[in-house]
């Protein structure tokens, strides 16, 4: 599923949450805050690249790896993301799309 998804399947939920489920089982609230699209001169690249960025809660710190995403309308989907930062309320992740 994740290879025919787009920028644009994902910007209309920006504010939604996605339920993350651990490699032990817990399940993360994760909000997408941010979808960027990328410029890219390939002509081999099936899809414009794509970055999204999620929030979730401070604790648990996620490491990168592959996880189950769940959300209400775009369904169950395996979702790679990188721990890139935090703030006083949240740590971010990116999952990155070529």
């Amino acid at each position: 599923m994740l290879e025919i998804l787009t920028a644009d399947h994902f910007l209309q939920y920006v504010g939604d949450t996605f339920i993350l489920t651990t490699h032990s089982d817990h399940q993360i609230s994760l909000t997408l805050r941010e979808v960027n699209k990328y410029k890219s001169q390939s002509t081999v690249l099936k899809r414009q690249p794509f970055n999204l960025l999620f929030s979730g809660p401070v604790q648990p710190i996620l490491p990168q790896a592959t996880y189950p995403f769940n959300h209400s309308v775009l369904g169950m989907m395996e979702i790679f993301i990188v721990p890139v930062g935090k703030d006083q309320e949240s740590i971010f992740y990116e999952a990155i799309f070529s």
